[in-house]
């Protein structure tokens, strides 16, 4: 699919497919819970390109650490989980930084 159909969708409704890939749909679904966690802090389009990008740096050494603990001292199920959450906050900040730059939008 390519960025045509998404713009495509808002402007009419868009069937969606059930052919996704199962960690697909539950990465999407952490990466919405993470940002619906986090709704208290408002919209991200007044953010900057230069913000977002130390949040992203940051965000990344957060899930470095993560995956460091696993492989230092093993995996539990806690450990796992939380690396899943530093990964949704890694993908939130690129999802912004691609909103901000204008590459989610289309022109309209």
């Amino acid at each position: 699919y390519g960025l045509e159909s998404v713009f495509a969708a808002r402007r009419r409704p868009v069937v969606v497919s059930l052919d996704v890939r199962p960690e697909v749909v539950a990465f999407a679904l952490a990466m919405e819970a993470k940002l619906r966690a986090n709704d208290h802090k408002g919209y991200w389009r007044g953010c900057s390109v230069a913000y977002l990008r130390r949040r992203l740096r940051t965000e990344t050494r957060e899930l470095f650490a993560a995956l460091d603990i696993v492989r230092r001292v093993g995996p539990t199920p806690r450990r796992e989980l939380n690396i899943v959450h530093e990964a949704a906050d890694v993908a939130n900040i690129a999802l912004m930084l691609a909103d901000v730059a204008g590459g989610l939008t289309d022109g309209e």
